[in-house]
C-alpha cells in the first residue's frame, strides 16, 4: 500500500509540474501581449500613416487582443482544472485509505483531463500570438519600406 501511495504522489507531482508549466507559458504570453498592446497603442501615430499601414496595425492589434483574451481564459481554466484535479485525487485517495476501495492511476487520470474550453483557448492563444508576431513584423517592414 505504501508503494502504491508513493506512485500516486509521484503522479500528482507530474500533474502539478505540467500545470505549472502551462501556467508559466500562458502568463508569459499574457504579459508580453499586454505589454505589446500598451506599446502599440501609445506609440501609434495614425495621422501620417497610409491606409494600408493603418489596416496592418489594426490587424496586429486585434490579434494581440485575441491573444490576451485566450491567454486569460486559459489561465483561469488552468486554475479551475488544477483545483478540480486536486479535489478529485484527494477524494479518491481518502476513499482508498478509509473505505478500502481499489485505486488505480486511470481513475485518478480521469480527474486530470483538460476541458474543451481550456484546450481550445490554449491552442488559440499560441496560434494568435504567433500570427500577431507575424503581423507586427509585416507592419514594421511595411513602415520601414515606406520611409
Amino acid at each position: 500500500m505504501n508503494g502504491y501511495l508513493d506512485l500516486v504522489e509521484h503522479y500528482q507531482n507530474v500533474l502539478e509540474k505540467r500545470n505549472e508549466w502551462t501556467f508559466r507559458v500562458q502568463s508569459t504570453f499574457l504579459a508580453v501581449a499586454s505589454a505589446m498592446f500598451a506599446v502599440i497603442v501609445s506609440l501609434n501615430s495614425s495621422s501620417t500613416d497610409s491606409t494600408c499601414s493603418r489596416i496592418l496595425l489594426a490587424i496586429a492589434v486585434l490579434l494581440d487582443i485575441l491573444c490576451i483574451l485566450f491567454s486569460s481564459i486559459s489561465l483561469y481554466e488552468n486554475k479551475v482544472e488544477n483545483d478540480k484535479t486536486a479535489h478529485t485525487c484527494y477524494h479518491r485517495i481518502e476513499q482508498y485509505i478509509h473505505e478500502d476501495v481499489s485505486l488505480d492511476i486511470l481513475s485518478l487520470h480521469k480527474g486530470s483531463e483538460r476541458g474543451k474550453l481550456f484546450l481550445f483557448c490554449e491552442k488559440w492563444s499560441y496560434i494568435s500570438f504567433f500570427i500577431f508576431i507575424c503581423a507586427l513584423t509585416i507592419y514594421a517592414l511595411h513602415k520601414f519600406l515606406l520611409m
